[in-house]
């Protein structure tokens, strides 16, 4: 499912995606990318249902380890992903201030911000270690 990741694949952080506070925001490798995409193929899943072609906006100020996840993820799912602010999108996940996203609530569209989905409680049953 993730052979895409090389096998000495190797991530570490800026000093500022370090103040995100995710324990993955240090220093990480293929193993700990791996753990952080069946995490967000399961956040997703049963957070949002999506149906293949469904269009995942990712609107984030900055990136972060969990976003290289969240596309791989987002993929898996077999949904469409989107950068862009005027694209129609189904979801949302975003990192933004809360007036930057103001137009989104008003059209209804389902919007997370990161640190929501990120803290999600994962069921004993649930595969992810």
């Amino acid at each position: 499912m993730y052979d895409l990741v090389p096998k000495n694949f190797r991530y570490r952080t800026n000093e500022f995606s370090l103040r995100s506070g995710f324990l993955e925001e240090t220093y990480t490798n293929k193993h700990g990318l791996n753990k952080r995409i069946k995490y967000w193929t399961y956040i997703l899943y049963h957070n949002f249902q999506p149906q293949p072609g469904d269009k995942l906006g990712l609107f984030f100020s900055h990136t972060v380890f969990d976003y290289v996840a969240i596309v791989i993820a987002a993929l898996n799912l077999r949904m469409e992903i989107s950068v862009e602010p005027n694209d129609q999108v189904k979801y949302i996940l975003h990192t933004l201030p809360e007036n930057e996203i103001t137009i989104y609530k008003i059209k209804g569209i389902p919007l997370f911000h990161l640190f929501d989905l990120a803290d999600d409680f994962l069921p004993k049953d649930c595969d992810i270690d």
